[in-house]
């Protein structure tokens, strides 16, 4: 009997090898087949995302934090990185003018639709995309608060990055074309960093506002799964007035100002907007206020 099993585990043993190198050739097939229909740009940012995830992950894990930002060259790349992630969303909220009076405070805030987040998400990193602020302790504005989420809730970055240089921590980081205004008043010009002029988005709130990551897709999905805002001035205030007008899920969560003189009260612009917004009746708009 023991010749019988010994064969019978020698067949076994080759059955999984022959299966798993099956199993390896078909794959390659379909990695190649995938490859020629996302087109190699998508499938190549792919790989990226995934090195970056694991090597985040592994960092966080140990208590480190290894980053490396990777610039996008273009739009196009920009959207496919977006493609890459689970979820994705939009932070606004103060700069450097006003800063926030308690960064926990807002993350407490922020917390029941993280976890949601990383609920849905699973293993998988959700993307957070930003205008770029620097991440400084000691002067803690939308920055510092987006490095958090990233060291401390499973958050990769994207910067869209209309003016100054992006910081190291951020995944990724994209520079588009640098738009400016003349100012007759002071008879300089000055970039524009994001908002509206003119009727028009302007400096990066055209990028991560634009039609292609907020309009839905013939299955009513959209690239940019919604908005957070905490906390804000004017420029915030005409990026989610914009979110709003065309139907972006946004949530707002009430955040003290640091320098309460910036706008002249405790919550700054976006909060009075939001006031007087949910006082209006509802839209066809999801809107949570924490």
């Amino acid at each position: 009997m023991l010749p019988v099993f010994s064969a019978i585990a020698c067949l076994y043993t080759f059955g999984t090898l022959v299966r798993g190198k099956v199993h390896d050739y078909f794959s390659s097939i379909q990695s190649e087949n995938e490859l020629l229909k996302e087109g190699r740009l998508q499938q190549s940012l792919r790989g990226v995302c995934e090195q970056e995830h694991q090597q985040q992950a592994t960092s966080l894990q140990e208590g480190k934090h290894s980053y490396k930002s990777l610039p996008l060259s273009s739009f196009e790349e920009l959207l496919a990185v977006v493609k890459t992630y689970p979820e994705a969303y939009l932070f606004i909220g103060y700069g450097g003018h006003a800063q926030y009076a308690d960064v926990d405070e807002v993350i407490r805030g922020l917390l029941p639709m993280i976890q949601d987040i990383r609920c849905r998400c699973g293993e998988k990193r959700w993307l957070g995309i930003y205008g770029g602020d620097k991440a400084d302790g000691s002067a803690p504005d939308l920055g510092w608060l987006m490095k958090r989420l990233q060291d401390e809730h499973g958050c990769d970055l994207l910067a869209v990055q209309a003016g100054g240089k992006p910081d190291a921590h951020t995944t990724f980081h994209f520079i588009p074309e640098r738009q400016t205004k003349y100012d007759e008043g002071s008879g300089q010009t000055r970039t524009l960093y994001g908002g509206v002029y003119d009727g028009k988005l302007v400096g990066g709130s055209r990028i991560y506002l634009a039609e292609e990551l907020v309009k839905p897709d013939s299955r009513g999905q959209r690239l940019l799964t919604g908005l957070i805002a905490a906390g804000g001035g004017r420029i915030a205030m005409q990026e989610l007035l914009h979110a709003d007008d065309v139907g972006l899920p946004w949530t707002y969560v009430p955040s003290r100002a640091r320098h309460v003189h910036a706008y002249g009260s405790v919550y700054g612009p976006v909060h009075d907007w939001v006031t007087d917004r949910l006082s209006s009746g509802p839209r066809p708009v999801v809107v949570s206020a924490r």
